[in-house]
């Protein structure tokens, strides 16, 4: 009897987490002229600045493109893994190329403070990043089969963000003063890389998600790392000229 009543109820939860989503749709369709876009790969770039284009340095392309020549690839000798191996910056200047002096910003930390938020967080542990290493062999072997997981799945099914369970790719923008903007993806790193890798030319994307939704060169001189003296505008104008470099 007990075993009965929880199958109903959790009937009764997906039936209204399904409604909510179509709900959801209903009110991103109202604000869809002021929060969604549409765009290229090329326009958008991770946290730490590299580019979607299928013609760049996208760690997950290059592991699809591995993928594709031998679907029995060895995931730890991969790109991927090599990538989440070698790549362990220790802060951001590190992870985006600037060079710094002293000890630089905290990893995951920005001038403008954290994406998406305009604030710091606690130190977030690179090992549980898809973004940088070091990381346990298990983890990029999790990360190879979910990539190729997803890969299979936008393969045949295609980018659907409005049919339930699947979501929009979700981020932030960055402008700068001649108008020149780049799309941080936040949420959906991987769906990018794999449109990216499929030639999807145009990619519906949101950036509703996030209360800071803007970073803009104008507003350099009031980024809260900036205004507490934890980096200097010179350096912070060079961290946001380097999501801009591709």
């Amino acid at each position: 009897m007990h075993f009965q009543s929880s199958n109903y109820y959790l009937k009764i939860f997906s039936h209204y987490k399904v409604a909510r989503f179509y709900f959801g749709n209903f009110i991103r369709f109202l604000s869809k002229k002021k929060f969604q876009k549409s765009i290229s790969p090329s326009e958008a770039v991770t946290i730490f600045g590299e580019n979607f284009s299928k013609h760049g340095n996208h760690f997950i392309i290059n592991f699809l493109n591995e993928y594709s020549l031998n679907n029995k690839i060895d995931y730890i000798e991969s790109s991927l893994g090599k990538f989440h191996k070698q790549f362990c910056p220790k802060t951001t200047e590190e992870a985006l190329g600037v060079s710094t002096k002293g000890n630089g910003l905290r990893l995951f930390n920005y001038p403008w403070g954290v994406f998406g938020r305009q604030r710091s967080i606690k130190r977030k542990d690179p090992r549980n990043s898809r973004f940088c290493g070091p990381s346990t062999e298990k983890f990029i072997i999790d990360e190879a089969k979910s990539i190729i997981k997803l890969y299979v799945k936008i393969k045949k099914d295609g980018y659907q963000p409005t049919k339930y369970p699947n979501s929009f790719i979700q981020g932030v923008w960055m402008i700068k003063k001649n108008g020149e903007k780049r799309f941080v993806v936040l949420q959906g790193n991987h769906r990018m890389a794999v449109l990216s890798y499929l030639g999807y030319k145009s990619i519906d994307v949101r950036c509703d998600m996030f209360p800071n939704k803007y970073i803009k060169e104008k507003d350099l001189n009031s980024w809260v790392n900036v205004k507490l003296n934890n980096v200097s505008s010179e350096k912070a104008l060079e961290i946001f000229n380097s999501f801009f470099k591709y």
